[in-house]
């Protein structure tokens, strides 16, 4: 280095320092006169008695004490009685005590500092060593713990570009803040060609870069970057929390049916430095800030991350907000809400046309290369359905071991008198294209879990005519290695496939017969009705207006009475059992099970006039042991208009004898009032 060369520490907490060398290139000593340093410097391993021998050299570090925050510029002074003084200009911007500074110096990303996506380290290498860095040609993304700001506080980071060989993007880092990890503002986007210095990457120098501007208060820190080194991140004070998850990926779908059973799955990262303890949290459900399901998970210790499904039954048509939210003590994360339409249950059911035999990647698409096709006819033996039934959707089931992949995706259909694949596909120009657009293949599911895969919903039903249906999928420009699998029968010479990753002219591409996939049909249907009439049992009056449900399970159905008593409800999944439940003041309740094996029922209620109690429930051990206390729980309600007195009944337990072996407080019950 000559003289008057500048040493830039960067950004530095506590001590930190830099070793060099002085050589002695000539034939005599090189005696040295004197060592000066300035400020918040010091120079360690020479002094003015040191000599070096010629042919030879001494090695000495120059330190940053890192004791008075804020900008230090120095000069340090080397003199000797042959060379006169050597000065070097050291400067560094020292942070204060106490304040979040993450200098990435064990070689690993940080555990506080979830990683939502991307390919994130920290360098070995020797040139950038200690640097964290992100390695995909995409923005990727790394957050902060939860910091504190005052009023007018800066962050500081230092930064460098770097160009990649396996990418043609040019390097980029974007800064976000947010005070929820949901909502996300940018604060600062640097590049490499940007026309503001203050923001313009280096691929040869770290600099320092400050931003502003932001809110007082708790927030959360993001960095977006792509081929960029980050470091020494500085500024606020860390928060000490007891609970600290990050949703890295959530998947609540925007689409959703009335008693259908709706699924929402997301992986939480535990951000904190302490392992979240099994029994200590909930993860839970909402729809329009009403809880609708809630699960457990097992321990989750610092960096790692668990996977949580719910699923709840909506029975309400609309748009509803859900979220899923982590909640432990008074600590609440929240995902994104997400805008849900839930549509009015179909008269639809689902047809699996071919026995499943095995799973494929092939067919009907080959995720792994970036263009394939294929083509699959499905004869009147393999649907089984009546002529003009009408088809609304469409799905392949399997699983994706690797990642989310998104790709452009068509699928057409068409009625045919083939019962088997040609020598050539048909041109899709002539049939019925069905889907034109992005298409998300979830990684979920396993070889023994199959989960939808791929599911096109028609907006128009298509109507088959009685033969055979061709259907015809495409997929182009997939990109990387993936690992995606459908079901398969084992009938060949019903289905054709081609792919290629090298060229997107499917003409220029080899066909394979394959087997022929697995599909299932959502296909319409009469609804199947339950109906009936309510009436008072002492004199045979019609009830008017008069509430009546059928329930199994999650799925519920209801009607009102008309002004002769008369109830009609549509029942869509008619494949179950259900409890019929009419309920009216002053009267007891009408209870009956119904099934629809024999189609469309008509159940008729006779309501009576009640008297004292009714027993709605009875929870009973289903085994005892001799000598030992039991407990039997009843839930009984007073039905009737009028007050049932404590005096007025007994609360007994009998044994199969009709003796009695315990007895219960009787109390007092209001009209319509439960106990237990």
């Amino acid at each position: 280095m000559n003289s008057g060369t500048t040493i830039d520490f960067g950004l530095v907490q506590g001590e930190q320092s830099k070793t060099y060398r002085i050589y002695n290139n000539g034939t005599a000593p090189l005696r040295l006169t004197g060592v000066e340093a300035e400020g918040d410097f010091a120079v360690e391993g020479i002094t003015a008695e040191t000599v070096v021998s010629p042919k030879s050299y001494v090695s000495f570090n120059i330190v940053a004490k890192g004791t008075q925050p804020g900008e230090q510029l120095e000069q340090i002074t080397i003199s000797s009685e042959e060379g006169g003084d050597y000065a070097l200009i050291v400067k560094a911007f020292v942070a204060e005590e106490g304040k979040w500074f993450e200098p990435f110096n064990d070689s690993k990303v940080p555990v506080n500092m979830p990683v939502v996506d991307g390919y994130w380290f920290v360098s070995t290498s020797s040139s950038t060593a200690g640097m964290l860095y992100q390695s995909s040609d995409m923005e990727g993304h790394i957050q902060s713990p939860m910091i504190t700001l005052t009023e007018g506080e800066a962050i500081m980071f230092e930064a460098m570009g770097y160009e990649s060989s396996y990418g043609s993007s040019s390097p980029m880092l974007n800064v976000y803040w947010s005070t929820d990890r949901n909502t996300w503002t940018k604060a600062a986007e640097l590049s490499t060609s940007s026309e503001a210095d203050q923001w313009k990457l280096s691929t040869t120098t770290k600099k320092i870069f400050t931003i502003n501007d932001l809110p007082a208060g708790n927030i959360y820190l993001m960095f977006g970057d792509r081929y960029c080194f980050i470091d020494n991140i500085y500024g606020g004070t860390l928060v000490e929390i007891a609970h600290d998850m990050v949703a890295v990926s959530s998947n609540l779908p925007a689409e959703a049916m009335v008693n259908n059973t709706y699924n929402a799955s997301v992986t939480l990262k535990n951000a904190n430095t302490e392992t979240e303890g099994a029994g200590s949290y909930k993860v839970r459900l909402y729809a329009d800030n009403q809880m609708v399901a809630e699960t457990e998970g097992g321990d989750i210790e610092p960096g790692k991350q668990q996977a949580f499904n719910l699923s709840y039954t909506p029975h309400k048509a609309g748009v509803q907000k859900v979220y899923v939210a982590f909640e432990a003590e008074d600590y609440v994360m929240k995902t994104a809400e997400v805008d849900v339409n839930v549509a009015e249950e179909q008269t639809t059911s689902q047809v699996q046309v071919g026995d499943y035999y095995t799973n494929n990647n092939k067919t009907p698409l080959d995720i792994n290369n970036s263009n394939t096709e294929s083509e699959a006819i499905y004869t009147a033996e393999n649907l089984k359905l009546a002529a003009g039934t009408k088809i609304n959707k469409i799905t392949w089931r399997g699983y994706n071991t690797s990642k989310d992949v998104t790709t452009d995706v068509q699928v057409w259909i068409e009625n045919t008198d083939d019962v088997a694949v040609g020598s050539d596909m048909k041109d899709v120009r002539t049939m019925t294209c069905i889907y034109d657009g992005q298409y998300t293949f979830r990684k979920q599911g396993a070889s023994n879990n199959r989960m939808d895969m791929l599911t096109v919903n028609l907006t128009e039903p298509f109507v088959y005519e009685g033969q055979s249906l061709r259907i015809h999928v495409r997929s182009m420009e997939i990109n990387g290695y993936n690992s995606v699998y459908f079901e398969n029968t084992n009938i060949t010479g019903q289905c054709l496939y081609r792919s290629s990753y090298s060229t997107t002219d499917f003409s220029q591409m080899s066909l394979k017969n394959g087997n022929l996939p697995v599909v299932y049909l959502d296909v319409e249907k009469d609804p199947t009705t339950l109906s009936g009439t309510v009436t008072l049992a002492e004199d045979g009056t019609p009830v008017a207006d008069q509430n009546v449900t059928l329930t199994s399970g999650n799925v519920f159905y209801e009607a009102t009475t008309d002004g002769e008593g008369h109830y009609t409800m549509n029942v869509i999944q008619d494949q179950l059992t259900y409890q019929l439940r009419i309920e009216k003041e002053g009267y007891n309740p009408f209870t009956q099970e119904v099934s629809f094996t024999g189609g469309s029922q008509v159940v008729d209620a006779a309501l009576v006039v009640a008297k004292g109690l009714a027993i709605d429930a009875i929870e009973a051990p289903a085994e005892a042991v001799a000598n030992n206390e039991v407990t039997v729980k009843v839930k009984a309600t007073n039905y009737s208009s009028t007050l049932t007195e404590a005096g007025s009944y007994t609360a007994k337990l009998l044994n199969a004898d009709g003796e009695q072996i315990a007895e219960a407080e009787a109390v007092a019950l209001a009209a319509g009032e439960q106990h237990d």
